[in-house]
């Protein structure tokens, strides 16, 4: 609630800030709490932060956020900054050669989070996404979209631990008996796509962290 209540002294009204339409940030690093997840009905409208100022007042008041610990959000804040710059490196860049850490970052991400089956889909359930009509590839890319705030945040996290930046995604591993990275990766392969075996293929090749080489022999040892 108090990030709406401070921005109506410079709006005159509740805004919805930009920042929270990026898939990949799950914390405010102002206030270190987690995002919540807001009415997903309230859809595109120039009245869309009074409305969610509503909701939350009306449907979340008295329910206290969950609060991050310093580690949590230093780890969910190293990723934010690290996808955030890359992301930027990509559209700015006048070269046409392509960013594979972050092209890896976002498949890792699509992949945790793909509709109903991926890993941290499965993790915290929700309804059904209702996306099956939906080619592979649209249901791939739409999966960090239709998460909800807590899955997306367990794929931060998971993607901190396999990038190196910190073990905090162990907790998450740990309660579904998962102790490496191999392991991640084989129980991760809910897809059985050949275009997502070559594109791990390729950054297998040329990304050169423990944890993602791991992860992605893992994963492609699980060949359907």
């Amino acid at each position: 609630m108090s990030v709406f209540v401070e921005q109506i002294p410079q709006a005159g009204h509740p805004a919805v800030l930009r920042e929270w339409a990026v898939t990949y940030h799950t914390i405010c690093s102002k206030h270190k709490s987690f995002f919540q997840d807001a009415d997903y009905g309230i859809g595109k409208h120039l009245a869309m932060g009074s409305k969610l100022f509503s909701f939350h007042n009306e449907v979340l008041n008295g329910r206290e956020s969950l609060r991050v610990s310093s580690e949590e959000w230093h780890v969910a804040n190293l990723v934010q900054r690290l996808l955030l710059k890359s992301e930027m490196n990509v559209t700015c860049q006048e070269t046409k050669n392509p960013d594979l850490l972050y092209q890896f970052c976002r498949l890792f991400l699509e992949i945790m989070l793909y509709p109903d089956f991926g890993f941290c889909s499965r993790l915290y359930s929700r309804a059904k996404s209702g996306q099956s009509n939906l080619g592979f590839w649209k249901k791939l890319r739409f999966g960090p979209y239709l998460a909800s705030a807590q899955q997306r945040y367990a794929a931060i996290s998971l993607l901190g631990w396999v990038l190196g930046l910190s073990d905090s995604g162990l907790k998450i591993v740990n309660a579904e008996d998962i102790k490496t990275f191999f392991e991640l990766g084989q129980v991760s392969n809910v897809i059985g796509s050949s275009d997502v075996y070559d594109l791990l293929y390729i950054f297998g090749r040329h990304i050169k962290y423990c944890g993602v080489s791991e992860f992605l022999r893992g994963y492609c040892s699980k060949n359907y």
